[in-house]
């Protein structure tokens, strides 16, 4: 098996980076050839991701989230599925190259950085704990693409005033399509961060007492920090249903939210302590 992880850890990376050249390529000089295999190419470089995935789940028999390197390949993963949904549902490949631009230098960094895996702890090994933590990076991934679409539909919407109609103008999907894949990125963002609580609240009351929230389950900083990043998302997603606001301020509190959303993310892993550092449980655990 660890053959097998070797070969993917390059074969991935590689699938991706001909991914992204062949949707450049699409956008760029719109060959035929690129039109009809840009999404066939990374689909199966999903596919090839995915079985990596799985593959080492299954040889480790726990969660494949037990280190950075894992929590970036699954957070990459779940970036290109959404977009995958979304070109399907819109039917149009010109913005693949934008979405894959963080995916290949992140699995670049997973291949470089894959450590040998250590004893898991029994945390790892919990399917409860395996979903709530997928859904949070599937929600956090559906995010990531939010904001990417929020960028191009605001370069657009300035392409537009300016009266520039270039090669932006003329590739890239209209501003209510644009607009329309953000929201619909934010939105299976919000469900899946929703499902992440309501995993994570039931996991938490069935823990014993002080065996992973020692200070109680609201005494983490990343529950409230999570509820707000879920809220702002939230009200993004009402600005569009409910109030029925313009595209554009939708697009500006998306992009607010994914600001605050980073924001959380960096303050727990800097100064604020929270149980939920996995890689350091796994680290004590495998010493």
């Amino acid at each position: 098996m660890s053959a097998l992880h070797t070969w993917m850890d390059v074969l991935v990376p590689l699938l991706y980076v001909a991914a992204w050249g062949n949707y450049a390529l699409l956008f760029f000089r719109d060959p035929p050839f690129s039109r009809r295999t840009a999404s066939p190419l990374l689909a199966v470089a999903a596919a090839a991701h995915g079985t990596g995935i799985v593959s080492t789940a299954l040889a480790h028999h726990r969660c494949p989230l037990g280190n950075l390197p894992e929590i970036l390949s699954v957070l990459a993963f779940g970036v290109v599925a959404v977009y995958l949904l979304l070109e399907r549902r819109q039917r149009n490949k010109y913005s693949g190259m934008f979405l894959l631009t963080p995916v290949v230098p992140i699995m670049i960094v997973v291949s470089s950085l894959a450590p040998a895996l250590q004893a898991p702890p029994d945390l790892l090994r919990s399917p409860l704990f395996g979903l709530h933590t997928t859904m949070a990076l599937l929600g956090y991934a559906s995010f990531l693409v939010c904001t990417v679409y929020g960028v191009m539909y605001l370069l657009l919407y300035r392409t537009l005033k300016a009266r520039a109609f270039g090669l932006v103008f003329h590739r890239l999907p209209s501003l209510d399509g644009l607009a329309g894949m953000a929201v619909g990125a934010a939105t299976m963002g919000f469900l899946a961060l929703t499902a992440t609580i309501t995993l994570g609240l039931v996991w938490g009351s069935q823990a014993p007492a002080g065996a992973l929230l020692p200070h109680g389950l609201w005494g983490d900083p990343k529950i409230g920090l999570t509820l707000l990043v879920w809220a702002a998302y939230g009200a993004g997603i009402a600005t569009r249903y409910v109030f029925r606001w313009s595209n554009r301020p939708t697009m500006v509190l998306f992009l607010c939210a994914f600001v605050v959303a980073v924001l959380t993310v960096v303050a727990l892993h800097t100064v604020l302590p929270t149980f939920h550092d996995f890689t350091r449980i796994t680290r004590a655990d495998g010493a």
